[in-house]
């Protein structure tokens, strides 16, 4: 019996895999019909008209989070107009990059398209960890009744998209305006309209409840969840160490005695350089 049931088991996993690859080359099948067609569409029209607005475009949007690995294939492939899908990324996940983000000058959907396959590979799995960072000079500005740092500061929220709407959920008991930051990423609008209308007062969330949020997140989180998102944030969890932690360790490095004078070369700064880069460089520490 216990042979049959095993039997059995493994019959069912290997049809439920069967049925994973299918659905998983129709996507792809998909993808590419919407792709190429957007592409066409590109080769047929000038320069002058935005690729982003057309209709083609907006269907390879339409297909959700099942597209985005196809979308950031193409991208890093880098032909053509391609770099223009980074649209379609932060219509689909409502990341956004705050000012600080962006490389000194600016830039346009190149940069972002760079950026976006980063945040991709690695910064997304930062998530939680950057939510706290940000979650602090929101705190600050409230209490400081400063309105305009407190929006500035709430967008920032925003801006980290859908991979911030679990950990948006775990804090919301301490901090029950999250509900509205919730009640937007889960929205169909766009992200930086409902900021906006947050700021004027005109906004009304969808969500009146942490509760609420909950209940609605575990009813519907596999439509918002990105692919790998959630194991790519336990290993990055297993790696990461808080700034107060990078800090002792930088000190620590390179400890003189107390009181002490020490002179050092420019070529002992560039040795010891190194050796904390050996030490805590793992931890990505921005050099």
């Amino acid at each position: 019996m216990t042979y049959t049931y095993k039997k059995n088991a493994i019959a069912v996993i290997t049809v439920l895999h069967i049925f994973s690859l299918a659905a998983q080359a129709d996507v792809a099948r998909e993808f590419e019909e919407k792709y190429q067609k957007w592409r066409k569409w590109t080769k047929q029209h000038s320069y002058s008209s935005d690729p982003t607005r057309c209709q083609e475009f907006k269907a390879i949007s339409g297909m959700g989070l099942p597209a985005l690995p196809h979308i950031l294939e193409k991208m890093s492939a880098n032909n053509g107009l391609d770099f223009c899908l980074e649209e379609a990324i932060h219509t689909i996940t409502k990341k956004y990059f705050v000012d600080n983000e962006w490389p000194l000058g600016g830039g346009g959907s190149r940069a972002a398209s760079e950026m976006y396959l980063e945040w991709w590979n690695v910064e997304r799995f930062q998530t939680p960890q950057q939510l706290a960072e940000r979650l602090r000079p929101w705190q600050e500005a409230k209490k400081q009744g400063d309105a305009k740092a407190a929006a500035e500061a709430f967008r920032a929220i925003l801006y980290l998209g859908l991979p911030a709407l679990p950990h948006l959920v775990d804090q919301m008991v301490p901090f029950p305006e999250l509900t509205t930051a919730f009640s937007i990423l889960v929205g169909e609008g766009n992200v930086a309209t409902a900021a906006y209308a947050v700021q004027t007062g005109t906004y009304k969330p969808k969500f009146a409840t942490p509760a609420e949020c909950r209940r609605y997140w575990e009813t519907n989180k596999a439509h918002y969840t990105l692919p790998g998102q959630e194991e790519g944030e336990r290993k990055w969890a297993s790696l990461w160490v808080p700034q107060e932690e990078k800090i002792h360790q930088f000190e620590n490095a390179f400890a003189f005695p107390k009181n002490s004078s020490v002179a050092l070369s420019a070529g002992d700064c560039w040795a010891m350089t190194n050796q904390m880069k050996s030490a805590v460089g793992e931890y990505d520490i921005d050099w």
